[in-house]
């Protein structure tokens, strides 16, 4: 894996330092009791408080960036990640994007702007699956990233036709 640097790590950042923005900034504005979960319509049928909503997110996306940088040391194929380390950092940010997506959505939802949730988050999920299914076919045999299956774990052919 490459060197992390601001120039490779920047989208990442500036996603966490937004949601912290964001939750700093609508935490006095947010009700005491705020929906959290929405069923299939885009009803709210989940909720929690303004301090669990405020400090979740954020915490969150700090836990998965965390999770993306140690990841590539854990694996024991770690010598890979360099084969693919654009695809890595693509599919990453389009992690923390999304999540931090749900998180502006949810806030603003709560915020009682006039957003369709029932639409939007599964928008966002969609471009998610494309952006990562256009970049899977990159990705090289390693143990976290991909579909992982005793078969494709024992296989570099079946690896390559099962992301292909």
């Amino acid at each position: 894996m490459n060197k992390l640097t601001l120039k490779t790590e920047w989208l990442a950042l500036l996603l966490i330092v937004l949601a912290i923005g964001l939750s700093i900034w609508a935490y006095p504005q947010l009700p005491e009791r705020v929906a959290s979960h929405w069923n299939v319509a885009g009803e709210v049928d989940g909720w929690s408080s303004r301090l669990f909503h405020s400090i979740f997110f954020p915490a969150l996306l700090v836990g998965l960036y965390v999770m993306f940088i140690v990841l590539p040391y854990l694996d024991p194929k770690k010598e890979r990640y360099a084969e693919f380390t654009g695809v890595y950092r693509m599919i990453k940010d389009a992690i923390l994007f999304v999540m931090t997506g749900v998180f502006v959505v949810a806030t603003f939802y709560n915020l009682v702007y006039d957003i369709n949730v029932g639409v939007v988050i599964p928008s966002l999920i969609g471009i998610l699956f494309l952006v990562m299914g256009n970049y899977f076919g990159k990705i090289k045999r390693n143990w976290f990233v991909g579909i992982k299956t005793p078969w494709t774990l024992s296989s570099e052919n079946i690896w390559n036709k099962t992301h292909r």
